[in-house]
């Protein structure tokens, strides 16, 4: 596998985990959102926030530690720490 392959492969292993993040959040799943969080980079997960919709922004908070709340806004834009 070349260099740009494996950065390919690891962008659509990102989407994914970001996917599956993003859906655990829906179904309230507070052991796979554990779980994924400890294999993403906050700055990753702030950045695919900042397209979610309010309502599962407020729903992740209810579900976050505190911990994983203040590493995710100290990588968040402006506009997300303000929702």
């Amino acid at each position: 596998m070349n260099k740009e392959e494996l950065e390919r492969s690891q962008e659509e292993l990102l989407e994914e985990q970001l996917e599956q993040f993003e859906e655990a959040v829906g179904r309230q799943d507070v052991e796979e959102i554990d779980q994924l969080y400890d294999h993403l980079y906050p700055i990753d997960l702030a950045e695919a926030m900042e397209e979610w919709e309010e309502g599962q922004l407020e729903q992740f908070c209810g579900l976050a530690d505190d911990e994983q709340l203040a590493e995710l806004l100290t990588e968040a834009e402006v506009e997300l720490q303000v929702e």
